[in-house]
Parts: C-alpha cells; sequence; structure tokens
C-alpha cells in the first residue's frame, strides 16, 4: 500500500546538512542538553535560568523576632538579622562533536518512514535530528557534573555539589562517614556506632544508613516541607529491595511518577552521585545557574562536505552551567568506605 506521507530528506541543493540555531532558536537543543538529566528534569533541586554571569543566593539569619507588644519601637540585642550570601557564577561550556553521515542519514529515514508510528514527535530534518541525539548524550554528562564536577579532576566542567559540601564541611554542614565513623561539623555531633553496617547499596544495611544518617539531621532541616534524601540509582535499588522485604507495595515507593520516600520523607533519584554517597537537605538549598535566555547560546550543525569535502558533519554547542549550596550549614552528606 503506497503511503501519503510527506518526507523531507537530507538534501544537498539547499546548503547540505548544515544548520545554524543562536538564542532563541538554539534554546530547545540547549535546554535539553542541559535540563533533562533526572535531577534537574524532576527539578529535585532548584534551577535558576537566567543567570547571566553570576547570581548572589542571599540568605537572611535572625532570632527572637516576635515580641510582647508595648507602645515603643524597642529593638532587643538578640532580634538582629544578619545577612550572608553565596555566589552561584555558571562555567561556560561546549560541545565539540563529529559524526559520519552515512549511519545517521539511515537511522534518520528509517524513524521518519516506521509503520505504526502515531502521535509520536519526529525530528523534521537530519539536523535536528543529530542535535537531539547529542543533547542527550550532554544532558547525561551534566547530571553527573551537577554531583560530581571537579575543576581539578573528573567532570571538569564545573566543581558539582559533593566538592562545594566538602569544602564547607570545616565550619558548616555534615559529613559522616559511616556508623563507627567520626563526625564531623561545627557542633561536634557524637561519633555513630553500629560498626559494619554502613554499606548504602547493601540490602541488608541501607535501611541501618539512612535511619542512622537522618537521625543526626537538624530539626528545622528534617521538618522542611522540601528536605529530601538524594541517592544514586543503585542505593536507590537496594533501598527498595530492603522495603520489599519489609512487605511495602511497589506503590509504596513509586506511584505516578511520584519519588521513592523512607519513613515519609522523600528521596529522590540523583543518578550522578556515587554509590558510595548520600546528601540530605532542602530542595531549595541546592542551586543550577544557567543562562537559556541569552544570544550567547548556539547549536550548530556543520557540513563538511561543502568545505572539506569529506562525509562527516560536526555538531557545536555553546551554553553555561553551575550550581551552588546556599546554606552549608543545612547540607548534610555521607559517605562510605569498606
Amino acid at each position: 500500500m503506497k503511503s501519503n506521507r510527506k518526507h523531507k530528506f537530507a538534501s544537498y541543493t539547499d546548503g547540505g546538512w548544515s544548520s545554524n540555531y543562536a538564542g532563541e532558536l538554539a534554546r530547545p537543543y540547549v535546554a535539553a542538553a542541559l535540563l533533562s538529566g533526572v535531577t534537574l528534569d524532576q527539578r529535585t533541586i532548584t534551577v535558576l535560568e537566567n543567570v547571566k554571569y553570576k547570581s548572589n543566593l542571599a540568605q537572611l539569619g535572625q532570632t527572637d523576632l516576635l515580641q510582647a507588644a508595648t507602645c515603643d519601637f524597642t529593638l532587643a540585642d538578640n532580634t538582629a538579622i544578619t545577612y550572608s550570601e553565596r555566589v552561584l557564577e555558571p562555567a561556560e561550556m561546549q560541545v565539540n562533536a563529529k559524526l559520519c553521515k552515512n549511519t545517521w542519514v539511515a537511522q534518520w529515514e528509517a524513524v521518519n518512514m516506521g509503520p505504526g508510528r502515531k502521535d509520536h514527535t519526529i525530528a523534521p530534518n537530519i539536523s535536528s535530528f543529530l542535535l537531539e541525539h547529542i543533547a542527550g548524550a550532554v544532558a547525561e554528562e551534566v547530571e553527573y557534573t551537577i554531583w560530581q564536577g571537579d575543576t581539578g579532576g573528573s567532570y571538569a566542567r564545573f566543581d558539582g555539589l559533593v566538592k562545594l559540601g566538602e569544602a564547607a564541611f570545616a565550619t558548616a554542614g555534615l559529613y559522616w562517614g559511616g556508623p563507627g565513623a567520626a563526625v564531623t561539623n561545627h557542633t561536634d555531633i557524637t561519633a555513630l556506632s553500629q560498626a559494619g553496617e554502613g554499606d548504602p547499596t547493601d540490602a541488608d544495611q541501607v535501611i541501618t544508613v539512612f535511619e542512622e544518617f537522618l537521625s543526626v539531621v537538624d530539626t528545622k532541616v528534617l521538618q522542611a516541607s522540601d528536605f529530601t534524601i538524594y541517592c544514586n540509582a543503585k542505593v536507590l535499588y537496594a533501598l527498595r529491595r530492603a522495603q520489599a522485604a519489609l512487605g511495602f507495595k511497589d506503590d509504596y515507593y513509586e506511584r505516578q511518577g511520584q519519588l521513592t520516600s523512607f519513613l515519609g520523607y522523600r528521596v529522590a533519584p540523583a543518578y550522578g552521585l556515587q554509590d558510595t554517597r548520600i546528601v540530605a537537605t532542602r530542595s531549595s538549598n541546592l542551586y543550577f545557574g544557567t543562562d537559556l535566555l541569552s544570544d550567547h547560546i548556539e547549536a550548530n550543525v556543520i557540513d563538511m562536505g561543502l568545505t572539506t569535502g569529506d562525509n562527516h558533519v560536526r555538531i557545536v554547542m555553546r551554553m553555561t552551567g553551575g550550581v551552588q549550596i546556599a546554606v552549608t550549614g543545612d547540607y548534610y552528606h555521607y559517605a562510605y568506605s569498606a
């Protein structure tokens, strides 16, 4: 049976495969590359999309604001409001990739002509098809950089939340090496016990790890409406196995796209985190910043056959991204080592 569907195939009569998206036109591709990882896609941390250069994350601190009523304006010494800020400065990033045209044109044509496709979005041209594939790969790398980023080591695009948190542990926040290990923070929390039960990827130990970890979180953080525990897929798997062994049904830990919970507290997938680490804080305390509203973002597909004569296309994307912890004293981090 002859199909009446119209297809647009790659053509060399209109400038080859080349395309150039800048500013607003580049936004769909750059946004997909930055925001499609699980942490940002599910908005389990706060996302700022219009950070041109840097953003000051201001925090106000105050105690005993509510006083007994009088006829005068009296400001007690203990009601002084303190101000502090952390700076989020997105780093410039780029994508430089080279692909052979032969493989990708065959895939694009197959997708467009695939039988039974209904109500599916199909890339209108080969350039868009390539950019969508690259955006998916970049999103995964951004996910890992958000958590494990280290400008002096792996995922070197920008420093991630783990490194930023560790840098602040000397004065604020909590770093717990596991049951039996020392706890280090500015209030000198007593060391925890139960040696040998600290592996969060072990279904027989993960419940103990979560219980002990939450026991050292400050009350004001624990009771926050957006309090969240972050862990990667391997830890999440162990947690769900442990919950299943206790008799919880599947709909307990994931129903209609809802996040897993532990003792009623939200557990969010953070696939960029290491297997040995867990983070706990308010979701409004962790920030990712980028600039999707600027004319400086771009996404290009360059057909090299028109210049050098070879059978490749080059993919070029430019964007910004970075993370920050607003209040390091509200950031809790668990790390296990065997």
